[in-house]
């Protein structure tokens, strides 16, 4: 939830853009702009949704024996992390990715940081808490978590706060700075994945 809160914060205030087809960040690479059944969430987070049968056909017909995967196309000119293990994959690279039906294929850009929360159910809920931070490393990375009361429009008169989430990828170190006027709890636990500490 904090990924997603705050990449919306910044299509509101920045007018980045939450969704965007693999061209937009990948223009060099000729494969990616042919690429029409992957997406970018946000700065880091590549999504590859199923979007033929595997279970089910027209009709209700059961498909039969159909492998639970889909080829996914990682992008040139970054390393890859599978959300789900850790994995770690070449850019310009096809790979066979796992789909079974409860999970879609995500992979996340190295040289990025992620906020987490526990399983909530709506945005306000533990007022917005960070519980974990997931660095990837193999490049210098940061983010901006965005913290509001998670209803209302008190935002618009600045009730809002940003965390400043840096990480060096020479030092392995993350560094955080808060600015604005809502209280921000910064005591959550950091996870580092990598080609080395995995």
């Amino acid at each position: 939830m904090p990924y997603i809160y705050s990449i919306a914060a910044a299509a509101h205030m920045n007018s980045e853009i939450m969704m965007r087809a693999l061209a937009c960040d990948f223009s060099e690479d000729e494969r990616a702009l042919t690429i029409v059944d992957e997406f970018l969430l946000g700065p880091s987070i590549l999504v590859a949704p199923v979007y033929t049968p595997m279970y089910y056909a027209n009709g209700s017909e059961i498909t039969g024996d159909v492998k639970k995967s889909r080829n996914v196309y990682l992008p040139k000119g970054y390393g890859w992390y599978d959300f789900y293990t850790g994995d770690y994959y070449e850019g310009g690279s096809l790979i066979e990715a796992e789909a079974p039906l409860d999970r879609i294929p995500v992979f996340v850009r190295e040289g990025s940081v992620i906020p987490f929360s526990d399983d909530i159910s709506y945005a306000d809920e533990q007022g917005g808490r960070v519980n974990t931070v997931r660095v990837y490393e193999g490049r210098d990375a940061e983010f901006t978590v965005y913290f509001d009361s998670g209803d209302g429009y008190e935002f618009e008169q600045g009730q809002y706060s940003l965390m400043e989430l840096k990480y060096s990828e020479k030092n392995h170190e993350l560094s955080i700075s808060k600015s604005g006027k809502y209280p921000v709890d910064d005591s959550f636990d950091v996870e580092y994945i990598g080609r080395i500490r995995n």
